[in-house]
Order: C-alpha cells, then sequence, then structure tokens
C-alpha cells in the first residue's frame, strides 16, 4: 500500500501547538509521556484535558496538514465502509470509516495518524486510504455508540 503523502503525525501536529503558542512544550512532552504510558492519543489528552477546544484541534490540524474537515456529525459513517476492518483497531486510534468506493476508503482522523497506524488501516482494509480530519469527540461518541 501507498504511504501517506504527507506527515500526518502527533509530533508534527505537537510542534505546530508549540510554534503558535497555543500549549507549552514541557506540557506536550508531559502528555507524550502520560499518552505513551497509558497507550491513549495526544489528540483526546488534548481535548479531555482541557487545553484546546475540540474545534479549534481540529481546526489547527486541518491548516496544520492541509486536509479538509469532516466530521460524522456532518457526513454519517455507510455501512460499507466498516467492511474487513477491527472494530477494535479503529476504537484504539479514535477512526471513522466514513465512505468506501472501490479500492479508495475514507476516513475521519481524530487530528493525526501514526504512519504506521495509516500503514496498518490500508493494508487491513486493502485499499487507498483518505483522509479527512474528524473531530475527537465526534469520532470518539460514534465510536462508542456504533461498534
Amino acid at each position: 500500500m501507498a504511504k501517506p503523502r504527507t506527515n500526518l503525525s502527533e509530533s508534527r501536529l505537537a510542534r505546530s501547538l508549540v510554534e503558535r503558542g497555543l500549549v507549552m512544550a514541557d506540557v506536550i512532552e508531559g502528555l507524550f509521556q502520560s499518552c505513551s504510558e497509558s497507550q491513549g492519543l495526544l489528540t483526546e489528552a488534548l481535548v479531555k484535558g482541557g487545553l484546546l477546544s475540540d474545534w479549534e484541534l481540529s481546526k489547527i490540524a486541518c491548516e496544520v496538514f492541509a486536509m479538509p474537515f469532516m466530521p460524522v456529525d456532518v457526513h454519517k459513517p455507510v455501512d460499507q465502509a466498516l467492511e474487513g476492518l477491527d472494530p477494535e483497531f479503529l476504537k484504539r486510534w479514535c477512526l471513522v470509516p466514513l465512505a468506501r468506493n472501490a479500492d479508495l476508503l475514507t476516513v475521519a482522523i481524530p487530528g493525526a495518524i501514526s504512519p504506521q497506524t495509516y500503514e496498518e488501516l490500508a493494508r487491513m482494509s486493502g485499499c487507498q486510504i483518505a483522509i479527512v480530519i474528524g473531530s475527537v469527540t465526534s469520532n470518539r461518541h460514534w465510536l462508542d455508540s456504533n461498534l
């Protein structure tokens, strides 16, 4: 499968947040450590910790990664998008497959995605992956309610 054309990693997003003066570097470092220990996501920690609103984080991720914003509240996922995907994998990484068209799978991410997660998703689905930025809260809510 093709690798993502853009670095959509949490570290790139975190660097941008620090450069913009939105979150202090030591706070980001602490969150990375905490997320590493708990196997959590930096984006969820930022929102749950009240450091950024969900909307603000999504907006910044769209700017940093030059990706469109498409939350699940606006584009409801279609059932066929889930075919062949492990629900636990989707929950773990807070990924919501929105649509599948032949060998193209459109997925809403919670602001960032690691290259390894991207590659595993492409392998698991057998599709090219089109990424859109979703929101942390709406992705998590949809996953908890539907999987």
